[in-house]
């Protein structure tokens, strides 16, 4: 199927990813048939640590009880690196671009590395409790994140990387929402600019414009909410509650429905006031709109809560995790039940859309044109350490790389070893050789039997060996000559 997906043209597939909180295994499976295309070991994922860099392949979590993250490559059962990190992460967000992961701890701080070197480029004070969501922009120039202080902040990367920044206490948010009274659950930023769509303890389901500072949508939900998605146009909203129901906000109004039935060529704003449920005239929300009339439709058949969702780039299938294990997949118009995926045996913690390809390149291919690298646990230095990392899995070249290695510092040890060895015998063969009686004439200065040779004052110490052994010879050579004429 794959084969023939490739031969007509179609490079890529929608695929779901998913991983459990106890199981230590994730899966990449086919949203169209609910079958597994890639199975991943030792992913025991924790809160809503996973992510997928769709450039590099690869494939991050966070564990649910240690501060580690395992780096799956697609194609490969076992992790490629397992990194040891500042603290456990409870969410972990990848750039529209691939380039940046950000992450947030159970402390509130914020963690920012480079993908390409695994550096990790910033750490400051986001929050002062749990972050609950971090999230990119869709543009890529924000980073949303969220917290249990019931507090959403707005970061500009460009001013988050900025390097003549002296400290990491001036880094301050653009812009920071406190209308929730409760931690937050979950956000999530749609395609519209500046929106960002959130759940709290509080039961409410809030839209707010971060880049306005303004209060679009609200609602109170009958239960305690999860997780929320939206619908690629922000037309509808699903919000996963803890009764085991998702509960969908429809944004448009009555009158919205009317004017696109009838075809009318309304002015922009007016008709994306009409939308969002604003009044036509000061563009406020109106009164349906906050008290939540049009959250009506409900999604049941999970047992327990629901703890992830994900929408289809179509925006015809919902899919989504709960506490029993399972992994729906809805239709959205009808609300009908179409597949369920029960390979993971605990409650789900996360559920992505992701583009896989259909021809999968080599991971040699992929760390040519997209490289990745472990994630480093300190920010002050760029090199690798031994506590940073433990490499689990070594493919074909970086096996023979490393063997050769490891065969130089064996010659290079034992060369030395053999020098030494060589350097203490010769200085033993050094002692005095006993002389004959001296002779009634005088022995010259060595200078002079030697025909003035060159001093051999080099700090080597095999150089100074061999000029003490032939300056020895010399002299034991002109003695013998001078016994022999004597006698």
């Amino acid at each position: 199927k794959l084969q023939f997906l490739y031969f007509i043209g179609m490079t890529h597939i929608e695929a779901c990813l998913s991983c459990s909180t106890e199981n230590e295994a994730g899966y990449i499976w086919d949203v169209k048939n609910g079958l597994p295309l890639h199975t991943f070991n030792q992913m025991r994922c924790g809160g809503k640590s996973l992510t997928y860099a769709e450039k590099q392949h690869v494939v991050i979590s966070g564990h649910a009880e240690k501060s580690v993250a395992t780096m799956h490559y697609a194609t490969k059962e076992q992790p490629r690196h397992r990194c040891n990190l500042p603290e456990k992460m409870s969410t972990l967000a990848m750039s529209k671009t691939g380039l940046h992961l950000a992450g947030g701890g159970i402390s509130g701080k914020l963690y920012l590395w480079a993908i390409s070197t695994g550096a990790l480029l910033r750490i400051w004070d986001g929050h002062y409790k749990t972050v609950s969501k971090v999230a990119f922009s869709a543009d890529g120039s924000y980073l949303l994140s969220a917290s249990e202080d019931a507090s959403i902040k707005a970061w500009d990367l460009a001013y988050i990387l900025d390097v003549t920044q002296p400290s990491v206490s001036d880094l301050r948010a653009s812009n920071t929402n406190t209308l929730h009274t409760l931690g937050v659950t979950d956000i999530h930023l749609p395609s519209t600019h500046g929106w960002v769509v959130s759940v709290a303890k509080d039961r409410t389901l809030r839209i707010h414009d971060h880049l306005t500072n303004s209060d679009i949508y609200c609602c109170v939900l009958p239960s305690l909410p999860k997780c929320v998605t939206t619908t690629p146009l922000s037309a509808l909203v699903f919000a996963g509650c803890a009764d085991g129901k998702i509960y969908q906000a429809d944004l448009y109004p009555e009158r919205a429905r009317e004017t696109s039935a009838k075809g009318q060529n309304v002015p922009q704003a007016k008709l994306l006031n009409a939308l969002l449920g604003h009044d036509s005239e000061n563009g406020a929300p109106s009164k349906d709109a906050i008290m939540g009339k049009y959250q009506t439709a409900a999604f049941e058949g999970h047992v327990g809560g629901v703890t992830a969702l994900a929408i289809s780039t179509d925006g015809l299938s919902l899919i989504s995790g709960g506490v029993d294990g399972n992994v729906n997949i809805w239709q959205v118009s009808s609300r009908l039940l179409l597949k369920s995926f029960n390979l993971h045996k605990s409650s789900i913690s996360s559920v992505q859309l992701v583009m896989v390809p259909v021809k999968m390149p080599s991971e040699k291919e992929s760390q040519l044109t997209q490289p990745f690298s472990y994630l480093k646990k300190n920010a002050s230095t760029g090199e690798a350490e031994d506590d940073y990392t433990t490499l689990v899995y070594h493919g074909p070249t970086d096996d023979k790389q490393q063997d050769k290695g490891d065969r130089k510092g064996r010659k290079r040890k034992r060369g030395k070893q053999d020098a030494s060895q060589t350097q203490s015998q010769a200085e033993k063969s050094l002692t005095p050789i006993p002389t004959p009686t001296p002779s009634p004439t005088p022995t010259p200065p060595p200078s002079t039997q030697q025909g003035n040779r060159p001093s051999y004052s080099s700090q080597n110490n095999s150089v100074d060996i061999i000029a003490r052994l032939y300056n020895i010879v010399s002299v034991q050579q002109q003695r013998i000559r001078e016994l022999e004429k004597g006698s």
